[in-house]
């Protein structure tokens, strides 16, 4: 069996070390010239785009459909599908909520606009703060884009945010985040985000927004029986 992995056009480190273990193919983001031939595996590397559409009707044995990935991808999509299946998520808002997110923050709580669905490692995060938040003059040193609901702002933040169509609770307290790799219907990874050695010199380090310029990763292969205070 031969392989080959398609990635699209964003570089991939995790999709190039894979093609280095498995000695495959890396497909062109465009034009390719691959047939499917059935002794050769496609491995899409998390895409959806046309191209990966067109790879995977030409493919006669295939891994990681390009619909199953747009619905991961497109944040909105995936928790609307993990709430209807009942399945635990963090909480969260449609873009017709946008006064109840509104109040929710004014009140004291934390709120995330998700102002891109498809995002990763931050991108499109805007955290939605209260104007007494004890973290809030830390949090302006730490260069992540916010934005301070008080009294008065409600006309202002319709205007900046009506068309955000996801907006997610934010972090208050002793939170865990954990992403679980699923193959074939079996958990085969399970990753751990947590602060990464050396975070106390990093100038945008902020325990509010969790990803690796604010000083976060993903520790490998850890479970709930390595931490049994997650386990309540």
């Amino acid at each position: 069996m031969r392989f080959s992995v398609y990635k699209g056009d964003r570089p991939s480190d995790g999709a190039t070390n894979l093609a280095a273990a498995l000695d495959a193919t890396v497909l062109r983001s465009s034009g390719s010239t691959y047939r499917g031939r059935p002794n050769n595996l496609l491995i899409n590397w998390g895409s959806y785009s046309a191209e990966a559409r067109r790879l995977w009707g030409l493919a006669a044995v295939k891994l990681n459909n390009p619909e199953a990935t747009r619905g991961a991808s497109d944040k909105r999509a995936a928790l609307s599908r993990l709430s209807d299946q009942r399945l635990p998520c963090v909480p969260f808002w449609g873009g017709n909520s946008i006064s109840e997110v509104y109040q929710y923050v004014l009140n004291g709580g934390r709120a995330y606009a998700r102002t891109v669905l498809s995002g990763h490692s931050g991108d499109g995060i805007v955290l939605l703060i209260n104007q007494r938040d004890s973290q809030l003059d830390a949090l302006r040193g730490a260069g992540v884009d916010h934005y301070v609901i008080g009294e008065g702002v409600a006309d202002d933040f319709g205007r900046r945010f009506g068309s955000c169509q996801l907006f997610t609770q934010g972090i208050t307290g002793h939170r865990h985040e954990w992403r679980v790799h699923v193959f074939n219907g079996q958990a085969i990874l399970s990753q751990l985000k947590m602060r990464r050695s050396g975070f106390q010199e990093i100038g945008g380090y902020t325990s509010l927004v969790r990803n690796h310029g604010a000083g976060y990763v993903y520790g490998v292969n850890y479970t709930r029986e390595d931490h049994p205070e997650l386990a309540q």
